[in-house]
């Protein structure tokens, strides 16, 4: 597995490991669905981390967590590493949670 992929799946288990405590302390809340994705549409391509959260009262909220990711693969990696920490403390504000 390369450097780049490896960053890939510490960031995923990350994200992870920031929603397990929030999914569904009742049947109709938490983790809706979760996906990564990267994006050339702008001309620059960006890697990001998109969320969507079904309440209790069944509606949805969609969250995402960008980035121009650079061409240098340790910036890359570190970038991977940075969105995923900066992801569970947006997680933890918008879940009234100390950071």
């Amino acid at each position: 597995m390369s450097a780049i992929a490896e960053a890939w799946e510490r960031t995923k288990r990350a994200v992870v490991e920031v929603y397990r405590p929030h999914a569904a302390p009742n049947a109709g809340a938490g983790l809706h669905s979760l996906r990564f994705k990267r994006d050339n549409a702008s001309g620059e391509e960006t890697v990001g981390i998109a969320v969507f959260l079904r309440t209790g009262d069944g509606t949805s909220t969609e969250y995402e967590f960008s980035c121009v990711v650079p061409t240098n693969e340790e910036l890359y990696i570190r970038m991977l590493d940075s969105l995923a920490e900066g992801f569970r403390t947006s997680v933890d504000r918008l879940m009234g949670l100390p950071s």
